[in-house]
Parts: C-alpha cells; sequence; structure tokens
C-alpha cells in the first residue's frame, strides 16, 4: 500500500525510527558477538533522508501559483541538478561505503535473540548485557542455511 501524503509517511516514519536505530545498534551489537564476519553497516540519517525528500518535492513538484518563467532558466536547472547529485552521491555512498543495510525486521530474528531484542529495545537491559547474552545463546541458536541473528 502506497502512501501518498508525506504528513503520513514521516508520522509512520517517525513512529518506528526510535525502535530503528535501536535495532541497528542492536544488529551492530550481534556483528561483534558473531564468529562470521558481518560488513560494515549502514544506519540511515533519516532525518537527511526526510529533508531530502521534503526539498526534492518542494523544488521539483510543487510548482503553487503562477509560475514566473524562473524554472526554464539554465540558473534554475542548475540548483535543482546540484540539489539531486548532491542527495543522491550522499545516498550512494553511504550505500557503498558502509555495507549492509539495517532492515528493521526483528520477526525475523531467532526466538532467544528476539526475547534479548525486545529487553533491549524497552531499555530493561543495556548493550553489555545484550553482548553477554548473546554469548550465552549463541550456542543454542539454531543454524540453517540462511544465517539468521
Amino acid at each position: 500500500m502506497a502512501i501518498r501524503n508525506a504528513t503520513k509517511l514521516y508520522k509512520l516514519i517517525d513512529s518506528l525510527a526510535p525502535d530503528y536505530r535501536k535495532f541497528a545498534e542492536f544488529d551492530q551489537i550481534i556483528a561483534s558477538v558473531d564468529s562470521h564476519v558481518h560488513p560494515p553497516t549502514v544506519v540511515w540519517d533519516i532525518d537527511r533522508l526526510k529533508r531530502i525528500h521534503g526539498e526534492c518535492g518542494a523544488r521539483l513538484l510543487h510548482f503553487q501559483g503562477v509560475s514566473d518563467g524562473n524554472h526554464l532558466s539554465d540558473e534554475w536547472m542548475i540548483r535543482q541538478l546540484t540539489f539531486l547529485e548532491d542527495a543522491a552521491t550522499w545516498i550512494w555512498n553511504t550505500m557503498r561505503s558502509r555495507g549492509n543495510l539495517v532492515v528493521y525486521r526483528p520477526q525475523d530474528l531467532f526466538p532467544q535473540t528476539q526475547l534479548i531484542w525486545e529487553s533491549f529495545r524497552k531499555g530493561e537491559i543495556d548493550s553489555e548485557s545484550v553482548r553477554y547474552r548473546l554469548e550465552i545463546v549463541r550456542p543454542a541458536a539454531p543454524r540453517k542455511g540462511t544465517p539468521r541473528h
């Protein structure tokens, strides 16, 4: 289902952002205790992504009122292309330079790890406790063809 209203989209993102950031931290803790090497994790700057989205809409999609023709000038075009290039370069470099994207899907965790995640998410335990508990449950975690944490 597509969200057509930016306000609704931003409210949805904002409602998930705290857990996303916390899950990204949790994912990095998992990587630090896992015996398999993990690529570095991309943790998106959600506020910057929202600013890019909003500015893209304001600059390129929402012409309101009578146009004064400035949008046809070379200067206007250069400013918009510079903005798009800067935004795309930041997104591309962030993806390329850091490795794995954090996908917020705690339901994909093994049950033991999911319990640790829930305690961490709620603030009941800190990162050191997470590390310690992951070390304890690691031998009990099932090994499948597709690695899960």
